[in-house]
């Protein structure tokens, strides 16, 4: 990797013993390897700032089979997309990868 290329950064609140730890550092540390592997290593896409942070935990964003609706009624087949994000330190600009893109969803499930 360039000296000039971003790299996320595991999230802070990982190293905190206190906080509830939804993405451990090995995991973190997995999604960065697997993103620089990529070349997803730019900085934030808004301010330039080379200084992202990986949010803690999986974003799920819902899949829905129409967008006639504002939300899925009961009973609706919805998927999920399984999402990590990043997030720049400066600006709060949120940078989203697909898990399953990245290769870490198996047999419908998460496995970093």
């Amino acid at each position: 990797m360039s000296a000039n290329a971003a790299e996320p950064k595991p999230s802070e609140s990982s190293a905190n013993a206190t906080a509830k730890i939804l993405l451990d550092e090995e995991q973190q540390q997995k999604i960065i390897a697997r993103l620089a592997a990529v070349g997803a290593t730019g900085p934030c896409l808004r301010c330039g700032n080379p200084h992202l942070e990986i949010q803690n935990g999986i974003v799920k964003d819902v899949l829905q089979d129409t967008s006639s609706q504002a939300a899925p009624s009961p009973g609706a087949h919805v998927s999920f997309a399984p999402l990590v994000s990043l997030v720049c330190k400066r600006c709060g600009f949120v940078l989203q990868h697909n898990l399953g893109i990245l290769g870490f969803v198996k047999d419908g499930k998460i496995e970093i």
